[in-house]
């Protein structure tokens, strides 16, 4: 994931290496924290963190009880596992990114 430097660039073919860069990069972001949280979430059956999954940088937990764990309900307490996750591997993914542009 390196940034190739040409001689001469036309500003459509750099616009399209960084987001061929970027893309990569959200993609190895994405498996980082999906990874962390099916690490850290609260798991019963296991259906949860079964159903944690990423793609182009998105990180969805598409079990039917997944939000009221993340976000927790009037009668349960909330045991967030999707956010805490993007938290602890913020420094990862800025290194992934910067070696990804270097």
């Amino acid at each position: 994931m390196r940034l190739d430097i040409k001689s001469e660039w036309h500003i459509s073919e750099v616009a399209e290496e960084i987001d061929r860069i970027n893309s990569k990069c959200e993609d190895k972001s994405g498996k980082v924290v999906a990874k962390e949280a099916r690490r850290t979430v609260v798991v019963k059956s296991g259906e949860l963190k079964r159903s944690i999954k990423e793609g182009k940088g998105i990180i969805t937990a598409l079990a039917d009880h997944a939000k009221y764990i993340e976000l927790g309900t009037y009668k349960m307490r909330a045991q967030p596992f999707l956010r805490p996750a993007l938290i602890n591997m913020g420094r990862k993914i800025v290194i992934i990114f910067k070696e990804g542009f270097e």
